[in-house]
């Protein structure tokens, strides 16, 4: 979802894939598939992004990938 006013541009979306590479904490690949969400907002000034605030499910990626246990 993509919505604007003014100066400002929020976006909501859902990020999915395979876990192929490292973590950046250095753990190896799970091979595991992951869905989460993300939220970001941006303010635009001459047509180019100059501030982003965002938001990402990180816990829900992290129960996915068996980083941590689900209760």
């Amino acid at each position: 979802m993509l919505l604007s006013d003014g100066d400002k541009v929020i976006i909501y979306d859902t990020i999915s894939g395979t876990n192929t590479g490292p973590l950046s904490d250095g753990r190896p690949p799970t091979g595991d598939r992951v869905e989460f969400t993300a939220l970001n907002i941006l303010r635009l000034e001459g047509g180019q992004v100059i501030e982003r605030w965002g938001l990402t499910d990180e816990l829900t990626m992290m129960k996915q990938l068996g980083m941590i246990e689900v209760k």
